[in-house]
């Protein structure tokens, strides 16, 4: 039969078969055998879109929960190449999530945690997405960052996608960008900074020689939030 076919592949075909599913999609597998069991959780690429799993995680709680039982519950030693998460995600589960997601050498990371009810509640990730030396793509939207590292280092990355971002200070800016010494493609959709204390800060940009293309599309220089967004 076609399915004992499928079922006497090799591990690694089986899983990058799965890694072409959203991630619930693959994690429905494991009832069909005992080999089948544990394939999803060594699945190179994860899917997960809160919006498109309505049905199986009706709520944002039980959308966190298989997020959690998806990443945590792989071995650290088992490498994510692309993973996409959008969808609801609090302060507190964004800096764990992040924490895993870089322990396991992320190559392409793509995070929309827009709220679906107030697409003007931002999240605050941590800085620490800025130290990851494996990222290669990096694509967030609708994330706010109130911290910076000290020296961001980010030698892989060659694409960066900013869209719905605030950051504190446009310093931010400023060493993120020069901490990409690779970066290739630029893009940034609407940005907004709290505080802009050198009206000169565009001059510290240093040169990014592998430049191909850069698209500015709408930069905030100030924007007005409550002050509990920072704390």
């Amino acid at each position: 039969m076609a399915d004992d076919r499928i079922s006497n592949l090799p591990k690694h075909v089986l899983c990058h078969i799965l890694s072409f599913l959203p991630t619930e999609d693959a994690f429905a597998t494991r009832i069909l055998s005992k080999k089948w069991l544990p394939l999803w959780l060594s699945i190179p690429s994860l899917d997960f879109d809160q919006h498109r799993s309505t049905n199986l995680l009706p709520s944002s709680s039980s959308f966190i929960q298989f997020v959690y039982a998806a990443i945590l519950g792989r071995p650290i030693h088992q490498p994510i190449k692309t993973l996409r998460l959008k969808g609801d995600c609090s302060n507190f589960h964004a800096k764990i999530l992040l924490k895993a997601i870089a322990d396991r050498k992320v190559e392409n990371l793509q995070i929309d945690i827009s709220n679906r009810e107030n697409y003007l509640v931002f999240c605050k990730l941590p800085s620490t997405i800025f130290t990851i030396k494996t990222l290669v793509v990096l694509n967030l939207q609708y994330a706010m960052f109130n911290a910076f590292p000290s020296s961001v280092h980010l030698p892989s990355l060659k694409s960066l996608h900013l869209e719905n971002v605030r950051f504190l200070d446009s310093e931010y800016l400023v060493n993120l960008l020069n901490g990409c010494p690779i970066l290739e493609n630029l893009k940034i959709e609407i940005m907004a900074f709290e505080f802009n204390n050198d009206p000169l800060f565009m001059r510290k940009f240093k040169t990014l020689s592998n430049l191909v293309r850069a698209d500015v599309i709408y930069v905030i220089m100030a924007f007005s939030c409550s002050c509990e967004n920072f704390l």
